[in-house]
């Protein structure tokens, strides 16, 4: 069983069993798919309590990144091959679906291309060792235009890189001349708003929505 759902933004509660209650019947070789903005951001206390909480989950949680993690943090991750594409394992059952791969999950092919460009940043991304750091964030913490920090809230790797665009452009054309073999689906970082019902398709895959 697959389920497939949106930004959590670092926010699981979710899969709570009383908001999500198909996970009774799921086991670690079921999927629950999140699609952008999983929110992985440190090492607090508070990251590290709810990843662990979400490993406790019964099922295995995949994550597409996007324009809401910490790109630096990700680089520490080791790149392992795992269901026919490159992935790194944030847990045992918690893991990074990485761009411009291809993966057979339950008889089905998925393309990721994760990354998404914010919009919350007209008031500019602030660079952290700029003489005038404290002074321009001050006057736009005194204002309405939201900002970033860079390598503290914001990352240039949110957006794909040429090499990306090149591999994702490559694959595409793979996937063209073998999709005739069987399903495909595509998933990119998307924003899902919190409410929860399940949308089933003729395949044993469901859209949390």
């Amino acid at each position: 069983m697959i389920f497939i759902t949106g930004d959590c933004h670092g926010d699981y509660r979710r899969f709570s069993t009383d908001i999500f209650p198909e996970q009774r019947e799921m086991t670690k070789d079921d999927f629950v798919i999140v699609c952008g903005d999983f929110g992985f951001w440190d090492e607090s206390g508070e990251q590290k309590y709810w990843r662990k909480w979400l490993s406790g989950k019964p099922f295995t949680t995949l994550w597409v990144d996007g324009n809401h993690e910490n790109y630096d943090l990700l680089k520490t991750c080791r790149v392992e091959q795992w269901k026919g594409g490159r992935v790194q394992f944030i847990a045992p059952d918690i893991i990074h679906l990485m761009r411009g791969q291809v993966y057979e999950i339950e008889g089905l092919r998925f393309f990721t291309f994760g990354g998404a460009r914010s919009h919350d940043i007209s008031g500019g991304i602030l660079e952290p060792d700029d003489p005038e750091f404290k002074r321009k964030k001050k006057k736009l913490d005194r204002g309405w235009e939201p900002y970033r920090i860079n390598h503290l809230s914001w990352w240039k790797e949110e957006m794909p890189d040429e090499s990306e665009y090149l591999l994702m452009n490559l694959t595409k054309a793979v996937a063209i001349w073998i999709s005739v073999a069987g399903a495909w689906i595509l998933l990119s970082a998307i924003a899902v708003q919190p409410q929860f019902s399940s949308w089933s398709v003729e395949t044993n895959v469901k859209v949390m929505i």
